[in-house]
């Protein structure tokens, strides 16, 4: 009663660079289920994505898992924090020379659906990002 109670330390706060890609085929855009083994997020849909010790890593991981070849050039990027996570996520464009072998966790998607599909906070503002740029940013 005499003594105050030893307060735990605070979390340090950890920097996770992640990078998204926008992938367009025949005017739909490629949206990836996260799996139940993800860290968080599970279930939620979004634009394929990669976490990394940078972003220049996380992007390589996407190249290499996906086969694609992704413009170095940012299109857009988004600040978001999950407890003690503060995801900086960028979205980069990419494309393949060649059709795509893809698990059924992944599903091409007209844009006017795209809003049809559950994504989290940090995925959601790159898809209103995406979708204000109306045709400017996809290809018909």
């Amino acid at each position: 009663q005499n003594e105050l109670p030893e307060m735990p330390k605070p979390t340090e706060t950890v920097e996770v660079p992640m990078a998204a890609l926008l992938i367009e085929n025949k005017g739909k855009i490629l949206l990836k289920k996260r799996s139940q083994e993800e860290k968080w997020l599970k279930g939620m849909w979004e634009f394929p994505s990669a976490e990394g010790k940078t972003h220049e890593e996380a992007l390589g991981n996407l190249e290499k898992h996906l086969k694609v070849t992704a413009h170095r050039k940012e299109l857009h990027a988004v600040r978001h924090q999950i407890t003690h996570h503060k995801i900086n996520l960028r979205l980069f464009r990419a494309a393949s020379a060649k059709p795509l072998r893809l698990s059924k966790d992944f599903q091409w998607v007209p844009p006017k659906n795209l809003t049809k599909f559950p994504f989290a906070s940090a995925q959601d503002k790159l898809r209103r990002w995406v979708l204000s740029t109306s045709g400017r940013l996809l290809k018909n």
